[in-house]
């Protein structure tokens, strides 16, 4: 074998028995960690072109503009704690929340409405904070760049 010359170690290589190592079928992987990483960035255009530092007009925080007590509730349910909404937090909690959607079997237009409202109905007028919404409409927006 052949010694390999890492700044001023040296390593061998280790041999590595095939039959001991258990491998998760890729294209399962592959397809949810796509799936997810797709609505996780339309999602994040849409709500603020990627700033994590951003105020909605109804409190929302971030990039995903999540509203301060979602991103709470959902700290403590995917990590046991609360967190501080920092970029990596916020792109963490995101992924999780998305993820954990997918795994509940709901769709893609049904993830959007979600994130937009918390329920899969269509909804349309204006919230308590004045400003109006339609889920509808941005599901479909969320839908069209998963497409682009």
């Amino acid at each position: 074998m052949e010694n390999l010359l890492i700044g001023m170690m040296f390593l061998s290589p280790i041999p590595v028995h095939a039959e001991t190592i258990e491998l998760l079928p890729a294209p399962q992987v592959v397809e949810v960690s796509t799936r997810s990483q797709k609505l996780i960035n339309a999602i994040k255009d849409h709500e603020s072109g990627g700033n994590y530092e951003i105020r909605g007009d109804s409190g929302e925080i971030g990039a995903y503009q999540f509203m301060p007590s979602t991103f709470k509730s959902a700290s403590l349910k995917y990590l046991g704690q609360e967190i501080e909404p920092t970029p990596l937090n916020q792109d963490l909690i995101a992924r999780l929340s998305i993820e954990d959607l997918i795994a509940q079997g709901y769709s893609d237009k049904e993830i959007a409405l979600i994130w937009n409202s918390g329920t899969t109905e269509i909804r349309k007028g204006i919230n308590k904070y004045g400003v109006p919404y339609d889920t509808e409409a941005y599901a479909n927006i969320i839908l069209s760049k998963l497409e682009s």
